[in-house]
């Protein structure tokens, strides 16, 4: 688990009467959740421990501080707020990459540069597209998803703070492991190459796995990660394997898999409930009669 970063705060804070909360100030349906009033911010550098978001905390820091400083543009509900100094970078750091993060973020009016809101996974790649916050635009909803384990935001102006509030989160849960069976009424998995015909894959209910909570939608199979054949939802058909558990079966267009000659194993992900899942079955891959591997 990552330490705790640490925050620079400024030496002189303000205190203010209190904002009301505003209607928008979501997204406090994510699993964890700070409008930064429960931090105690420091005169003096030091650590800006958030409440409420322990095990799993995002972890503030860079040219950034938090709390109150009198601009009462820089706080989205109440009256404290994390903010990036001019020609800054703030940095937030994931104790466990996030599958979403939610926040409000605000370019001050008199700012002439923008702030720039980058999303990084854990091997520093870029995670979708960057977000621009433009000046004098007023509080703007920053929405990102996909394994983000930090995210940089920078204050591209040279003479105004910007404000960070509302901040929500949800961690990446863990890889489900499932059982499937490709080909499921024959006794060896055999698919044909250039045949356009459709393999089936049994997705085998489990203890563990529950079918009836699988998002169709999110299901890719073999190594282009075909979809679902079109106009064919995957549906329950009993309890294939005789272990007590319904079993799902779904259709995809072989020639939109990327199954191989030579591939011995062919892999089906998704979501369940929300988790994502693997699993993965042997495959025969075959060339029709007279036609070259």
């Amino acid at each position: 688990m990552r330490e705790h970063l640490v925050t620079n705060v400024l030496a002189t804070l303000l205190v203010l009467p209190l904002f009301a909360v505003r209607a928008d100030a979501a997204p406090q349906d994510l699993d964890f959740f700070t409008n930064f009033e429960d931090v105690a911010p420091n005169t003096v550098p030091g650590e800006i421990i958030v409440i409420g978001v322990s095990p799993t905390t995002a972890n503030l820091g860079g040219d950034a501080f938090g709390g109150r400083i009198g601009v009462g543009e820089f706080y989205h509900s109440g009256v404290r707020a994390w903010m990036v100094l001019p020609n800054g970078t703030g940095t937030v750091n994931f104790e466990t990459d996030a599958a979403t993060v939610e926040f409000w973020a605000r370019a001050h009016r008199r700012a002439t540069g923008a702030t720039v809101i980058t999303a990084y996974d854990a091997l520093d790649f870029t995670v979708g597209s960057p977000v621009v916050i433009s000046p004098g635009a007023r509080w703007q909803l920053v929405s990102l998803t996909g394994g983000i384990a930090r995210i940089d935001v920078v204050n591209l102006d040279g003479t105004e703070m910007n404000g960070i509030d509302d901040f929500g989160f949800t961690p990446e849960r863990d890889l489900v492991a499932a059982q499937i069976d490709i080909s499921p009424f024959r006794l060896i998995n055999r698919v044909q190459l250039g045949s356009h015909q459709r393999v089936l894959v049994a997705i085998l209910g489990s203890e563990t796995i529950n079918v009836t909570g699988i998002d169709a939608a999110s299901l890719a199979f073999g190594p282009a990660g075909a979809p679902p054949f079109p106009g064919i939802k995957p549906a329950l058909f009993g309890d294939r394997n005789g272990d007590g558990f319904s079993d799902l079966l779904a259709r995809f267009d072989m020639d939109a898999t990327g199954l191989s000659h030579g591939n011995v194993q062919a892999c089906l992900t998704g979501k369940i409930d929300g988790a994502p899942f693997e699993g993965c079955d042997s495959v025969m891959v075959f060339a029709p009669p007279g036609r070259q591997p």
